[in-house]
């Protein structure tokens, strides 16, 4: 069973954020799959990742187009498994999980918005479902500038 890190940002950039931990599960060797919410927000992360030559070329894709499965990166909305077969699942934009479904994945990485009370509120409920699911996980915040890990569970 796959570990559940939450990243709550404090900084307006939330795609920065989700590129370093694509790099991260890239540099592990993992397929991943994104998912948000809303379409607006998958658009600019799909733009982000795209228009940001400073960052390099990041090969992805928007679910939905004929070559999802050699997808490195697949952007989604819907929940189902993806085409990619992703090790890694990151979710942002207040996307909800099912406890479940954790099994499926090596990681899944919750990104919110500390400021935004409906990201917060989503991933205070996933915390306390894994938690008490027994599921590691892992809570990470950058309010003192740098990232810390401030709290954990279930860790072996």
């Amino acid at each position: 069973m796959g570990e559940v890190y939450f990243y709550k940002t404090t900084g307006p950039d939330v795609s920065d954020l989700v590129r370093a931990l694509l790099m991260r599960s890239r540099a592990a060797g993992w397929r991943s799959a994104v998912r948000a919410r809303s379409d607006d927000a998958l658009e600019n992360l799909d733009s982000e990742l795209w228009l940001r030559p400073a960052h390099g070329f990041f090969p992805h894709a928007v679910e939905g187009g004929g070559f999802d499965a050699e997808q490195p990166v697949l952007l989604m909305r819907s929940a189902a498994a993806p085409a990619n077969r992703a090790h890694a699942l990151i979710l942002f934009d207040g996307a909800d999980l099912d406890e479940s479904d954790v099994a499926d994945w090596q990681r899944v990485s919750i990104v919110f918005r500390g400021d935004n009370r409906d990201e917060l509120a989503i991933a205070r409920n996933l915390w306390d479902g894994f938690a008490k699911a027994g599921v590691a996980v892992r809570y990470f915040s950058n309010e003192a500038g740098g990232w810390e890990e401030t709290a954990s569970k279930n860790i072996s």
